[in-house]
């Protein structure tokens, strides 16, 4: 009997022991945890400072620019497969500007080489001449690319069917047919001229009877007989496939001009426009 009152003494006297040594425990605790989390929270700005530092350095990388002159950052666009067989990948919009209107601006994608250049070439049009009205561009592709009715090409971003610039000043609300006659050639012979200094202008579709006031413009600008040989496919027969602007039925209304796959476009295919073999008629009479 003694025993057992002694065992519930013992019992009931350790508790208040237990208890006190289980709250000195939480409170030790408490105070050596309690530094480790104040220097979390010091740590915290530290990470998010780093992520700062990486959006600013992404930030002041070099921006595409539009026509427009808008600045966005954009993937590289891509030219695939060929001209009448291809598609298009993040492909950059051609947008109206002071130089060149569009006439339909849903078809006016393509690669950011063919963008650029046309871009570029009708402002420089604009301030060489100084008066001169918008250079009308018709079709490029379609964003994506691929089949284009009634088109046989402009699959592949690398086609653009673009108007002239007329004598007189007049313009004209689409890609009609002209003359000869109604052709500007100086100010339509340097848009030309510098799509073909960019080194990347492969082919110039334009019918034959159109050639003729730009041959002329050109001769009379002093080019040798060599010099237009290598431009235009005339005075020679049509289909000889010879030289940068060659005769194509159809192509009465407008220019048709084709770039090189650009280096950007590893799957992109070129189509050989020139005659194979020697330059046929290289040595022509001039009139």
């Amino acid at each position: 009997m003694v025993q057992a009152t002694f065992t519930t003494r013992s019992l009931t006297s350790r508790a208040p022991r237990t208890l006190i040594s289980a709250i000195a425990a939480i409170v030790l605790c408490s105070v050596v945890f309690e530094p480790q989390d104040a220097e979390a929270h010091r740590r915290r700005p530290r990470r998010k400072a780093r992520v700062t530092r990486v959006e600013h350095r992404t930030s002041t990388a070099p921006p595409h620019e539009s026509a427009a002159g808008e600045q966005r950052r954009s993937p590289t666009s891509r030219s695939v497969g060929h001209s009448n067989r291809g598609h298009l990948v993040n492909a950059s919009r051609l947008r109206e500007s002071d130089a060149l209107a569009l006439r339909f601006p849903e078809n006016a994608w393509g690669t950011r080489e063919t963008v650029e250049h046309i871009s570029r070439c009708a402002a420089s049009v604009r301030r060489t001449f100084k008066t001169v009205p918008k250079l009308l561009v018709g079709d490029i592709s379609r964003k994506r690319g691929g089949s284009f009715k009634p088109h046989e090409n402009h699959q592949s971003g690398r086609d653009a069917d673009i108007g002239f610039f007329l004598a007189r000043g007049r313009t004209l609300p689409g890609l009609w047919r002209v003359s000869a006659r109604d052709i500007d050639a100086p100010r339509t012979w340097s848009f030309i001229d510098c799509l073909r200094d960019t080194g990347e202008l492969q082919v110039v579709f334009l019918d034959r009877r159109l050639q003729r006031p730009l041959y002329d413009y050109v001769k009379s600008e002093g080019a040798s007989k060599q010099e237009l040989a290598e431009i235009f496919e005339y005075p020679r027969k049509p289909g000889t496939r010879v030289g940068l602007i060659q005769h194509r039925k159809n192509h009465d209304n407008h220019l048709h001009v084709r770039f090189r796959c650009p280096k950007s476009s590893p799957e992109c295919i070129d189509e050989p426009w020139q005659a194979e073999g020697p330059r046929r008629g290289a040595s022509i009479a001039t009139n």
